[in-house]
C-alpha cells in the first residue's frame, strides 16, 4: 500500500496493518531474593546491660570464611618464620656461617678414621698362632722338675723328655710364653687314653719369624714308664718286625705378643700332637712320624 505526498507528489509505502506481526514481548528480570534474616544470638552472649564498650559475637557461614591472611598476618608470619623464637622468648639462631656444620662434619670423619684405623691395625697386626714340631723323643732317670703331685705317691724318678720346636711365623709380633702352661703325655686308643705323664711349659721368648727349641719334662709312675717301655699293649700292628708306639702330646699354653712396645692381651693356647714312635727297645728311639696343631681359644 502507498500514500503519495502531497508536496513531492512522490509515493510512500506504509505497512499493511494486517500482514504486520507484533513485536515480541520480553519478561522483566524477576526481583533479587531478600537477605537472609540475621542469626540470632546466644542466650549466654547477650549483653545484660548497655555499656559503653560492649561485647559482639559474629557468626559467619563456613562457606563465606576466606583463608587468605591480612595483610597485618602475613606480615607477622613473615617475620616468625625468618626469626624464629621458642619459649621464653630466646631466639633459635640458624647455623648461617657453617660452623656448627663443620665441627659435626669433622667429628663424623675421625670416627670414621678411627674405625678404619682400628680394622686395619687388627687385621695386620693381628698374630698368627704358632706351629710346633717334635724332634726328639727320650725315657729319662731322676727328673728333678717335678711339679705335679698326680704321682707323687709313688716317689718315681723316671719320666719323659721331649724336645720341640716353636716356629713364630709373624712378621712383627713377637711371642711371649708365659708361665703357668701344662703339658701331658698320653697313650693308647683315641676313645680311650691314658695318662702316663704330666709337666710344666717352659716360658721363653720367640721373636718374630723365628724358631726357638726346648725341652718338655714329664714326670710319669714306674709302672706307666715301665709300660711304655716294654710296649705292652700299645703297638700298632705293622708289616715290620717291630712294634710302633703311638702318643699323644697336650699341652696347653698362656702366651701374650708384642708388636714394638705394644703389648696384646694374654691367648690361650691348645696344641695337640701325635707322635708314633718305634719300639722302645735298647737303642735310639726314631720318630716316624709327628704332627702338631694349635687352636686359640675364643
Amino acid at each position: 500500500m502507498a500514500e503519495r505526498d502531497p508536496y513531492s507528489g512522490n509515493y510512500t509505502c506504509l505497512p499493511n496493518p494486517y500482514n504486520s506481526q507484533p513485536e515480541p514481548h520480553t519478561a522483566p528480570p524477576p526481583p533479587p531474593p531478600p537477605p537472609p534474616p540475621p542469626l540470632p544470638l546466644p542466650p549466654a552472649y547477650i549483653p545484660q546491660t548497655q555499656s559503653n564498650s560492649a561485647t559482639y559475637v559474629v557468626q559467619v557461614p563456613k562457606d563465606q570464611i576466606y583463608r587468605v591472611p591480612t595483610p597485618e598476618n602475613a606480615a607477622f608470619a613473615e617475620r616468625r618464620r625468618l626469626n624464629p623464637t621458642v619459649g621464653g622468648g630466646k631466639t633459635i639462631r640458624p647455623c648461617v656461617s657453617g660452623c656448627c656444620c663443620v665441627w659435626i662434619f669433622l667429628l663424623v670423619l675421625i670416627a670414621i678414621a678411627l674405625a678404619l684405623g682400628v680394622s686395619v691395625f687388627s687385621l695386620y697386626f693381628r698374630p698368627k698362632n704358632p706351629n710346633f714340631n717334635i724332634l726328639g723323643f727320650e725315657i729319662t732317670t731322676g727328673v728333678d722338675n717335678w711339679s705335679s703331685t698326680r704321682y707323687s705317691r709313688h716317689q718315681s724318678k723316671e719320666g719323659f723328655k721331649i724336645r720341640l720346636r716353636s716356629e713364630n711365623s709373624n712378621e712383627k709380633a713377637d711371642v711371649w710364653y708365659e708361665e703357668g702352661g701344662t703339658a701331658s703325655l698320653s697313650v693308647g686308643q683315641p676313645q680311650r687314653l691314658e695318662t702316663v705323664g704330666v709337666g710344666t711349659y717352659p716360658t721363653f721368648y720367640n721373636l718374630h719369624g723365628e724358631t726357638t727349641p726346648f725341652d718338655v719334662v714329664l714326670r710319669g709312675s714306674d709302672e706307666s714308664v715301665d709300660r711304655v717301655r716294654n710296649n705292652k699293649q700299645l703297638m700298632i700292628k705293622s708289616g715290620k718286625s717291630k712294634g710302633e708306639v703311638k702318643l699323644y702330646l697336650k699341652m696347653k699354653v698362656t702366651a701374650r705378643t708384642e708388636v714394638w712396645t705394644w703389648k696384646t692381651g694374654s691367648m690361650k693356647l691348645h696344641v695337640a700332637c701325635n707322635v708314633v714312635l718305634d719300639s722302645f727297645a735298647k737303642g735310639t728311639r726314631t720318630i716316624m712320624s709327628e704332627d702338631c696343631r694349635t687352636l686359640r681359644e675364643a
